[in-house]
């Protein structure tokens, strides 16, 4: 098994329910759709029809069974869909009373609703809105024969029924699950030769609006621009419109009123766009698909008709060793990225500990530096001007033998042209003689007044200019 087999089998294990099936039962013939779920996304990964034989749908037992075998999907949930078949979506209303026991209510009011005794029935209902005085309901039932006939056949080819729900809703649940995103409020249309019907999606429910038969296709488009019109003028007007069936008119989009209004959203652009485009497009293949989606996805609209002690309980064929395989493999992954950073972080913190030092570093020589340069500039007092430098070390030599002893200097400053030296001294007069007589300074004077500190000696500065 290659590498990626055996991430694909891990992931499919780990992952539960991955695929599924679809069943749409029509009045002549039974549709198949089994769709994929994985990382990459989804697939059709296979598409089956049989037409019912003359001695009816349980002749067709062997057929699918045959099929289900060679396809190795013995086992997998299935969730059946009815299409223009035995089916009901009506809107009714119940005093607001009813409330506290509405289902028990329901089943007892049922036969005022539908053509069919209460007992041949499977049904189920949606809360649409309430008044002071009412209870709004969408009404869902199927008659339960021709139904249960058909879970009998998959159940007979191994497959677990989880849902039996009426083609709309599969219709509807395929349009929000694969289609673009669409509004809160969106309309469909699903068009036959000879029937067109028309439901409004809104927040989570469906209402069937038009049920037109028609002769002509121009018979269609006053009815339902009048039923458009009527939901654009309610408080959720319509924001798409999405159609499908065996009779999708080419001039569909432009009969529309204010088309520029709507997202315009056709099933068969979705099937050969997401699946492929020589995908066969018949009228069982997108209700099927949207049924087959009830095992793999949350889907928006849940209408299940199949009563709660019919349906399988789905028991996921998870091995533990897979399982816990896989889960070691991803916190193994989490391990081995975490490192990574932790590693990165540690190098980061040990260059930022190195850079800190280099700082303190170049803080030094920057220090030094300026040392350096006072230094320099000091000499350069020093040694600079047009003397020579061997007269200026001869003036230093003499003041260094000629100043007395009860004398000391604190500061010197000396260049080609003068000389000041500051100091302490017993008789500070006595210096401006000493300079004088050395013979090279001239003009030797004090430069600020003599200041006598507590000892009894004298602060002074003097000043010369050399010869």
């Amino acid at each position: 098994m290659t590498i990626g087999k055996t991430w694909k089998k891990l992931f499919s294990e780990f992952g539960g329910k991955t695929q599924s099936l679809g069943f749409c039962l029509e009045p002549s013939k039974l549709t198949m759709v089994q769709v994929r779920k994985h990382f990459r996304g989804m697939e059709l990964a296979h598409l089956i029809e049989w037409q019912f034989p003359e001695t009816g749908l349980a002749d067709l037992a062997g057929k699918v069974g045959q099929a289900i075998i060679e396809l190795a999907l013995t086992g997998l949930p299935v969730a059946l869909t009815i299409n223009h078949g035995p089916g009901f979506i009506k809107q009714i209303h119940l005093p607001k009373a009813a409330m506290e026991n509405l289902a028990q209510v329901v089943s007892y009011e049922l036969d005022r609703f539908i053509p069919v005794a209460p007992d041949q029935v499977w049904f189920n209902f949606k809360i649409d809105y309430k008044t002071d005085t009412s209870i709004h309901l969408i009404l869902f039932a199927v008659h339960k024969k021709p139904v249960t006939e058909c879970l009998e056949l998959l159940k007979t080819a191994g497959l677990q029924p989880i849902s039996v729900e009426l083609a709309p809703i599969s219709c509807a649940n395929a349009f929000a699950s694969l289609g673009k995103r669409l509004p809160a409020s969106w309309l469909l249309l699903d068009v036959t030769e000879g029937v067109a019907d028309l439901y409004h999606a809104n927040h989570g429910k469906l209402r069937h609006s038009l049920h037109k038969a028609y002769n002509t296709r121009n018979e269609i488009w006053p009815d339902l621009n009048e039923v458009i019109q009527s939901i654009n003028d309610t408080d959720s007007p319509a924001g798409a419109i999405c159609h499908h069936g065996e009779a999708i008119f080419p001039e569909i989009s432009r009969a529309l009123p204010r088309i520029d209004d709507f997202i315009i959203v056709r099933a068969t652009d979705i099937l050969r766009e997401k699946f492929s485009p020589e995908l066969p497009v018949t009228s069982g293949v997108w209700p099927a698909l949207g049924a087959a989606l009830q095992g793999i996805v949350k889907v928006p609209i849940s209408v299940n008709l199949l009563p709660a002690d019919e349906r399988s309980k789905i028991t996921s064929g998870n091995s533990l060793l897979m399982r816990t395989l896989l889960a070691s493999l991803i916190i193994l992954g989490l391990i081995w990225a975490g490192s990574i950073f932790f590693h990165e972080k540690v190098a980061l913190y040990h260059m930022n500990k190195e850079i800190d030092k280099l700082a303190v570093a170049v803080d030094q020589v920057k220090q030094q530096r300026a040392e350096a340069q006072a230094i320099s500039r000091q000499l350069q007092d020093l040694w600079g001007g047009d003397g020579p430098m061997v007269g200026k070390l001869e003036i230093l030599k003499l003041l260094t033998s000629a100043i007395p002893d009860h004398t000391w200097v604190y500061s010197l400053r000396l260049n080609s042209k003068q000389l000041e030296i500051s100091g302490m001294s017993k008789s500070a007069a006595d210096l401006i003689q000493v300079l004088d007589k050395s013979g090279l300074f001239s003009k030797t004077q004090f430069s600020s007044s003599i200041l006598n500190d507590a000892s009894g000696n004298e602060k002074f500065t003097i000043q010369a200019e050399l010869k």
